[in-house]
């Protein structure tokens, strides 16, 4: 299903659903704690937030864990962490079709059903006993996409030798053989001339002698 086609099948009824089932999983406590702050006279009674169901599940579990060690008869049992069937895997395609099935029940019984207080009941029973599976889907997709660290980087590439380096200034400074052969093309007759007066001019002066003033 595509992000056009659910936007054409949400309707204000199911728009609905989903606020009431939003609003009556939020637990008493925490609008009591809400309403202590803005109007403390009208709760009673206030009690601090309970811990959350997960920490209580995990700290049930290491109690069952415990308990098993101390009264046991001395064998050790491999635990796992995800017990699976022989020849079993669960992948992310099998999760992903499960999901599917979920929505289309509770689609289904939306539309269907024309008592609304009992098919919001039958999605919410569904939402919870599929939500072990939607974490446990985001998890191995999570995992999936997840990169090494070492493929951030990548070798540097040396430069070949003989070539210049860049200059400070921001220019191209060019090699000696470059500069002599620019040099040598770049030659006019006329700096030839003034160079042949010049070396004239110093022979000159070395073979006659300059007057002198007294």
């Amino acid at each position: 299903m595509t992000a056009a086609t659910f936007w054409k099948s949400y309707t204000i009824k199911d728009t609905i659903a989903n606020f009431a089932l939003a609003w009556k999983s939020v637990p008493e406590t925490t609008l009591n704690g809400v309403w202590r702050n803005l109007w403390p006279r009208v709760v009673h009674g206030f009690k601090s937030f309970d811990e959350g169901e997960d920490v209580k599940d995990i700290l049930k579990l290491v109690k069952e864990v415990r308990s098993l060690g101390d009264g046991g008869d001395g064998e050790e049992e491999e635990v796992t962490d995800k017990p699976q069937a022989a020849g079993k895997e669960l992948t992310i395609p099998k999760l992903r079709e499960f999901m599917q099935h979920v929505t289309s029940a509770t689609q289904s019984t939306l539309q269907h059903d024309p008592d609304m207080e009992r098919s919001m009941q039958v999605v919410e029973a569904l939402n919870r006993a599929a939500y072990t599976c939607s974490q446990l889907l985001d998890q191995m997709v999570m995992a999936q996409q997840q990169k090494k660290i070492t493929s951030f980087f990548h070798p540097l590439s040396s430069p070949a030798p003989g070539v210049a380096g860049p200059s400070t200034s921001g220019q191209t400074r060019p090699s000696s053989s470059t500069s002599l052969v620019s040099d040598a093309s770049t030659a006019t007759p006329l700096d030839n001339d003034v160079d042949d007066e010049l070396a004239e001019l110093g022979s000159a002066s070395s073979e006659d002698e300059l007057p002198t003033y007294s």
